[in-house]
């Protein structure tokens, strides 16, 4: 048998070859050496997603924010004051709208009329007809009553000042030559004049036809002296003043000192047991007052009916000394004294 030779049928196998270490030459540094570069690194960062955000309703009012610029002044329109004639022509229509045909004319006079810039009173003459309506008492109480009310009503109430006349007694006034009357008609500014009563003595009196007759004449020249008598009346009665002046000061004074105030008559004696004996008050103030007692009832009895200004002038004097030294000695006796007040508290419930 011929013997094969089994290796040759099999695979070659190929002969591992022993790897030997390759030796690694050393790198040569490069001639130009490398520039280390300032540029930072510029790391990419993820973009996040954010969340979609929640709005919140709220029912506050949000205040609007102010703004910084200035703005300019609004102007303001002033409401027109109103004159003396409007409030006179205002009051005289609603007055014609509640009379009526009672009324025959309104006349607005005085210095509001003439156009003075004062501060005083709106008078206006209220010309009432007594000729065809006959006027009873239950008449003139609803007349009053009413006119009252329209007053009250009005804005300007405190400076109105209304004189009601009737017709038959301006006439009369007129006619004579009443130098009031005839004030009235020559400054006077017409309101209301139903059935043309006023306008017409206007035109009358600019021609001359209104003259004062004798009897105007002598009655006003009668009131003059009536007048004077007056004026002196009011001198002597202002004595009257200067008198319980002084009773006032010494019961003060007396009042001080623990005593119970005497009637006037026995004043002078107080004040001589408690202040001249004393050496607190000076004797002449006793007899001053003592002289202004009897003056003062001489006056009440009628038996001085005049006195000079001279005479005013002295005793005013007087008193007015008379009144300082007692406030003095009052002052320096209640002096240490308090004042006690009493307040009452409230129950709480």
């Amino acid at each position: 048998m011929v013997k094969e030779d089994v290796n040759k049928w099999a695979p070659e196998q190929k002969k591992e070859k022993k790897k030997t270490p390759s030796k690694r030459l050393p790198e040569l540094p490069d001639k130009k050496p490398k520039k280390k570069s300032t540029k930072k690194k510029v790391t990419k960062k993820k973009p996040v997603k954010k969340k979609p955000i929640k709005k919140r309703i709220s029912h506050k009012k949000v205040s609007k924010p102010k703004k910084t610029s200035k703005r300019l002044p609004e102007l303001k329109h002033k409401k027109k004051s109103k004159t003396d004639y409007d409030i006179a022509m205002d009051f005289a229509t609603k007055a014609y709208k509640e009379f009526q045909e009672v009324i025959k004319s309104i006349v607005l006079f005085g210095s509001a009329a003439k156009g003075e810039r004062t501060e005083g009173d709106i008078d206006i003459l209220m010309i009432v007809d007594d000729c065809s309506i006959q006027w009873d008492q239950e008449l003139i109480a609803w007349y009053r009553e009413e006119l009252g009310k329209l007053i009250d009503k009005q804005e300007y109430t405190e400076k109105l000042h209304i004189t009601t006349v009737t017709l038959s007694t301006y006439w009369e006034d007129v006619r004579e030559g009443e130098p009031a009357a005839i004030n009235i008609i020559r400054y006077g500014q017409t309101l209301i004049d139903y059935g043309g009563f006023f306008d017409p003595l206007k035109a009358l009196l600019a021609k001359g036809r209104i003259r004062p007759s004798p009897e105007a004449i002598f009655t006003t020249l009668r009131r003059s002296p009536m007048h004077i008598t007056r004026a002196r009346f009011d001198i002597v009665n202002s004595i009257e003043h200067l008198y319980w002046s002084m009773v006032d000061a010494s019961h003060a004074a007396l009042m001080a000192r623990h005593q119970t105030p005497p009637s006037p008559e026995h004043v002078p004696e107080m004040l001589e047991q408690i202040f001249v004996a004393r050496k607190q008050l000076d004797q002449k103030y006793v007899k001053w007052y003592k002289e202004m007692y009897e003056l003062a009832h001489d006056i009440i009895h009628g038996n001085i009916k005049n006195i000079s200004g001279k005479d005013i002038d002295v005793l005013l004097a007087r008193t007015i000394e008379f009144e300082k030294t007692m406030r003095q000695i009052t002052s320096r006796l209640i002096h240490s004294e308090k004042i006690i007040r009493t307040e009452t508290k409230k129950e709480e419930n």
